[in-house]
């Protein structure tokens, strides 16, 4: 590993931990979640992603680390993509089926973490249920500048460049 993807690592573990004690502190004592009153997005066709941070950083290289949350109705996907540096997720709600390029698929749980290396191709992300929505968050280092997700063009896919 070069200096600059250990940088990159570092700084996305850092940046995931202090996220990660932000929002479950939120998530965990709203009336909501206490009562378990959460409740189930059925009328959106495809993700909802909301950008909670964009901060440029003093390391060298200057990357771009983006923090965004991902909600995925009962069924919903997203399409293939690929992301220019190293992301981090934490699933916050739900269940996430997940594969990058050269993986089998794998299936995330609420409170479980995943790692996606800088440039692989994120094929499958997807929400197994039928009655439960998925939330998770994403935290992405990039350039400034660029965009966070890179669509992955091709026979049968319509990957567009939404983050």
């Amino acid at each position: 590993m070069n200096r600059r993807n250990l940088i990159s690592v570092v700084v996305g573990t850092v940046v995931l931990g202090i996220v990660l004690g932000v929002v479950g502190s939120r998530s965990l004592f709203t009336p909501a979640a206490r009562a378990g009153q959460e409740g189930i997005i059925t009328s959106v066709p495809g993700p909802i992603d909301t950008r909670i941070l964009e901060q440029a950083t003093t390391i060298p290289n200057h990357p771009m680390v983006t923090m965004v949350t991902v909600e995925l109705p009962p069924g919903a996907s997203s399409a293939p993509h690929r992301h220019p540096g190293p992301a981090f997720g934490y699933v916050i709600e739900g269940e996430l089926l997940f594969q990058i390029e050269g993986s089998a698929p794998v299936m995330y749980k609420q409170g479980q973490a995943f790692y996606e290396p800088p440039g692989v191709v994120h094929l499958v992300t997807r929400n197994p249920s039928t009655k439960q929505r998925t939330r998770f968050l994403a935290v992405v280092i990039g350039q400034q500048g660029q965009p966070v997700e890179l669509p992955i063009c091709g026979p049968g896919t319509e990957s567009t460049n939404r983050r």
